[in-house]
């Protein structure tokens, strides 16, 4: 399973004051301990296409965080920060849509799924799913669990509000709306990684 080239890894004060041409035009900032894609800059060529923002080094990248008008954001401003490559969907899309695999092993027990939309402030359609133990029935209804003695999600995700997207979460298999065999290989390498770590974890897969 390939992974991003990591550019970088340091803190914010060691960032290049110019973005480095051998990094090439697309790549992701973001605070090493960050969570919940806040303070994540998703680059193409000097702008970041969440905020439509220029950012082209260092400079750039303090103001966008010192600015912010959320803490946690500020002070991961002086956490270690990495960039990365960012990986264009095998579609052409930049960012491709995200995978997030919850794990148990080799078997898949939930499925979020993040498509962000370019320009302006950053939204996204998202879509939960939830398996049965087999790892491959679903058992939810737009993010919901529908089978009976299971275990709820959270009420945000389970009252089909703006954050979903109807159209996606409909979807029997293909959840993001893939041929069936990128979808199989999807699958087949987050169970790959979760056989090796073998630990309940989440794996986190693009198409490129």
């Amino acid at each position: 399973v390939r992974t991003p080239r990591i550019h970088f890894c340091d803190s914010l004060d060691e960032m290049p004051e110019e973005w480095p041409e051998t990094w090439g035009g697309r790549f992701v900032v973001k605070p090493l301990g960050g969570h919940s894609s806040k303070g994540v800059l998703l680059l193409v060529d000097g702008k970041d296409i969440g905020s439509g923002r220029p950012v082209m080094g260092r400079g750039d990248v303090h103001a966008l965080y010192n600015t912010s008008q959320d803490s946690l954001v500020r002070r991961w401003s002086r956490n270690l920060f990495i960039v990365e490559e960012m990986v264009t969907s095998y579609r052409g899309a930049v960012p491709p849509m995200d995978h997030k695999f919850y794990m148990f092993g080799d078997t898949i027990g939930g499925l979020y799924i993040v498509s962000l939309v370019q320009g302006g402030e950053r939204a996204h359609d998202s879509c939960e799913s939830w398996f049965a133990a087999d790892g491959k029935t679903r058992i939810d209804q737009r993010g919901c669990v529908i089978e009976p003695g299971l275990p709820g999600c959270g009420g945000a995700f389970c009252d089909p509000k703006p954050l979903f997207n109807k159209n996606v979460c409909a979807q029997s298999q293909s959840l993001a709306r893939l041929p069936d065999d990128v979808w199989s290989r999807l699958v087949q390498a987050a169970e790959t990684l979760g056989r090796s770590v073998g630990v309940p974890y989440r794996v986190d897969l693009f198409v490129s």
